[in-house]
């Protein structure tokens, strides 16, 4: 087993019980292989549990050379949540008589720091999420280059397990310049038709301010806007439910939004939403894109429990973006491979990093976007996939891949309304049905 996730506090008390359950069952572990079962966290239901082995570097794709899954608890949901229950109960039931790999779990993640905070259980709501990108992200006069988006939407995605989607809207194309920066009505009437959508599919949702690239240049321009933006949207979208509507800050701070700047701002922005909506959970990211490390130095408000941290991971960035042609230079990233054996170890540093630094200031953590361009090798792609997503519910975050059905991203098609069965069952394993292994 990998050392930081043997050694790690989140990871420990599973890897007892998982030892246990392996030897009541007669078989052995070695605990120095890289390819031991991962200690498991929040994840996956409505997917048939599936067994997947190490396999040859040649193998086709749905095949992994990565660590074999466990069965792991369930996400919670809007009918599961009780906001009434005592704070520190979890319900677990495990079937004992099953083998090692088919074992039934269900339960709740250990709450951190023995608080079950409403963020917390947000969080495990957002157990998997899918990004709705190139739709209400795009510009008023762009192109509309992204996949359609109609209500029937988001039934395929909830039916596949997915237990959330991220919204990201480029609100500052619809909001009036001056204040108190009214947004157009249509506009939001679309954004209310898939709000409505995911709600009738059982789905929380995650809605920010995306794209407000003015800000990240002239922050002291832009500051009062960005607030009095979100005044309005707190007064259009408040009466959503507090236990199934996330309000993000802004997307990917950068540029001129330094640490202490974008601290300052965002905690004016969550104390402005709490004035009136004062259950409603915030998410706020750190500067550098939503980097994981610019997030661990934010100055976070005081939230009282309901606040939520996101950071975004692409890394290596020259494999998960290679050829992207707005990023200069990326075509120079043509045939960047992705080698486990030693970006395994990459990602759980990064993310461990978080987890300690989420477990001291007691707030759950929320991987907003992770992705692979399409111009990346399927198999590399499929396995980084696999390898941040497990990574994610060892450390207890929820995640959202980016993105649902982007031309260059997206894990479905949308003009053949297919699932790319092996990234799907890389995020959410069995949900396709294909026999994988």
């Amino acid at each position: 087993m990998n050392k930081i996730r043997a050694a790690h506090p989140l990871s420990a008390a599973i890897v007892v019980v998982t030892l246990l359950l392996l030897s009541s069952c007669g078989d052995s572990t070695d605990a120095t292989s890289s390819t031991a079962a991962p200690a498991s966290a929040p994840a996956t239901t409505g997917a048939t549990p599936v067994t997947e082995g190490a396999t040859s570097s040649g193998d086709a794709p749905g095949t992994t050379t990565g660590r074999p899954e466990e069965s792991l608890p369930a996400p919670v949901t809007s009918a599961e949540t009780d906001t009434t229950a005592a704070p520190d109960t979890t319900t677990v039931t495990t079937d004992t008589t099953a083998s090692p790999d088919t074992i039934s779990t269900t339960a709740e993640a250990e709450p951190t720091n023995g608080a079950d905070t409403p963020a917390m259980r947000m969080n495990r709501r957002l157990a998997r999420t899918a990004n709705i990108g190139a739709t209400l992200e795009l510009a008023a006069d762009e192109y509309p280059w992204g996949p359609d988006l109609d209500p029937g939407d988001f039934a395929d995605i909830a039916e596949v397990g997915f237990t959330a989607v991220r919204l990201p809207v480029k609100w500052s194309d619809r909001a009036d310049e001056e204040a108190p920066y009214a947004l157009d009505a249509d506009f939001v009437a679309r954004v209310n038709e898939a709000l409505d959508a995911a709600e009738a599919n059982g789905l929380a949702v995650v809605l920010n301010v995306h794209h407000y690239d003015e800000i990240h240049v002239d922050p002291a321009g832009h500051r009062d806007r960005l607030v009095g933006i979100w005044r309005q949207l707190t007064a259009t979208f408040g009466d959503r439910p507090n236990d199934s509507v996330v309000f993000e800050t802004m997307n990917e701070p950068n540029s001129e939004l330094t640490t202490e700047l974008w601290s300052d701002i965002s905690t004016e922005i969550a104390e402005a939403i709490w004035e009136t909506n004062p259950e409603r959970v915030v998410m706020i990211g750190g500067v550098g894109w939503n980097g994981h490390e610019e997030l661990t130095q934010m100055t976070l408000p005081d939230h009282n429990g309901r606040l939520i941290a996101t950071f975004h991971y692409y890394s290596p960035f020259e494999f998960t973006h290679q050829g992207a042609v707005w990023v200069e230079g990326a075509d120079q990233w043509l045939g960047t491979r992705w080698d486990p054996n030693e970006g395994v170890a990459d990602i759980d540093t990064d993310f461990f990093m978080v987890s300690d630094w989420s477990q001291e200031v007691g707030v759950p953590v929320f991987v907003g976007e992770f992705g692979v361009l399409d111009l990346a090798d399927p198999d590399d792609a499929l396995e980084w996939l696999r390898e941040v997503r497990i990574t994610a519910e060892i450390a207890e975050f929820s995640w959202a891949v980016w993105d649902w059905a982007s031309p260059n991203f997206g894990i479905h098609d949308d003009e053949t309304e297919e699932w790319n069965d092996d990234q799907l069952d890389a995020l959410i394993p069995g949900a396709s049905g294909q026999v994988i292994g």
